[in-house]
């Protein structure tokens, strides 16, 4: 009798892909939910809907797990960030709503990982609490140079860039939060209109509102009237 052939490699791959993926955000909902603490590998291989056995096929301990998931957190926005602030075909305000639009999306399709990262901080080795921190100056700093050029190429209102490049990160970090994504707006829509808001925030001269002080405090102040709109809008 002939024995049957394998699977093709590809769908092999294909399939632990999409098991790890769900690993993955599992153990992040997890470890937002319980704290890193709180949570074992039992627990996480229940909540997939695998024995604990088949769970150490894909991770041999919680540590390594927790460690995929902090440098995913600032990695990949890291990497998708200076991708767009390379790019020599855009212009800064550009630069900023694309930046906006893809932080917004990563944010709203994977929201226990940012929430996860913030609840287990004081749980994180030193080695991966310096990885993460570093993550985040590079996030920081990418954005922060966009903003920096736009102000110097006369797009942006003139201000402190540093603290700019904070109150939009602030927008985009609080999707994790409010975003229902069994609502009835997508993340598309909700990415663009975000995106659109952080660069109405850093160019608009004229609003509604009587704002004194620095150009930094009318950024910080138009971004929260944005939002306090954007919610008056969701709660419609």
């Amino acid at each position: 009798m002939t024995a049957t052939p394998p699977p093709p490699r590809r769908e092999s791959s294909k399939r632990r892909e999409m098991v790890e993926n769900e690993i993955y955000e599992t153990a992040a909902r997890l470890f937002a939910d319980n704290g890193y603490a709180g949570t074992n590998l039992g627990d996480i291989a229940d909540a997939v809907g695998l024995n604990r056995g088949s769970l150490y096929y894909y991770v041999k301990r919680k540590d390594d797990l927790l460690a995929i998931l902090v440098r995913a957190a600032t990695g990949d926005a890291t990497a998708a960030i200076r991708e767009i602030t390379s790019r020599t075909d855009l212009n800064a305000a550009e630069k900023l709503h694309a930046i906006a639009r893809g932080s917004v999306t990563r944010q709203a399709l994977h929201p226990h990982r940012l929430r996860m990262v913030l609840k287990s901080e004081s749980d994180l080795p030193e080695e991966l609490a310096e990885a993460h921190a570093q993550g985040r100056r590079a996030v920081l700093d990418e954005l922060t140079s966009v903003l920096d050029e736009g102000m110097r190429a006369g797009l942006f209102r003139q201000g402190e860039p540093d603290v700019a490049a904070l109150a939009l990160i602030g927008m985009w970090n609080w999707i994790s939060w409010w975003f229902d994504p069994d609502g009835n707006r997508s993340v598309e829509s909700v990415a663009e209109q975000l995106a659109d808001m952080a660069v109405a925030a850093v160019t608009r001269s004229e609003t509604g509102l009587a704002i004194n002080g620095s150009s930094t405090e009318a950024v910080v102040a138009l971004i929260k009237n944005d939002l306090d709109l954007l919610l008056r809008t969701l709660d419609d």
